[in-house]
């Protein structure tokens, strides 16, 4: 057993257990529903020939791009649900990246364990062996 090694793994895992629970903390305050997808404003033009859009000033209208199964769709988000569908979109932009975030901190956290393990290991050796303990 290498005692300044299970004590530097203790402190590991006690410090990487505290940011861990902090993630998940953060994780859980995630309220309302989210909205799979990337909210986005684009410049485009209209299909009435006589608008200003077609003399340079395009109007500015919002997709959400969604992926389903391998391929990315694009939504068209009408102005009565722009507000609340960037809220969403955002919200669920912040849940996947804290999921990220959580997700390396376990990997650390679990790191830790496994040196914590390591150094508190002693292999047992059967009576007679060389090296036996009196």
């Amino acid at each position: 057993m290498d005692k300044a090694m299970t004590s530097k793994a203790r402190k590991q895992v006690l410090d990487e257990s505290r940011e861990f629970e902090s993630l998940v903390r953060q994780l859980l305050e995630c309220r309302g529903p989210v909205t799979p997808g990337k909210f986005t404003p684009i410049l485009a033009q209209c299909a009435r020939k006589s608008c200003r859009c077609h003399k340079g000033e395009k109007h500015q209208v919002y997709y959400l791009y969604v992926t389903r199964g391998v391929r990315l769709k694009r939504v068209y988000v009408p102005k009565a649900d722009q507000m609340w569908v960037k809220e969403q979109s955002d919200r669920y932009g912040r849940f996947r990246a804290d999921r990220v975030e959580l997700r390396k901190a376990f990997e650390r956290l679990m790191a830790g364990v496994d040196e914590l393990e390591s150094g508190l290991t002693e292999r047992y050796r059967e009576h007679g062996a060389k090296g036996d303990r009196a």
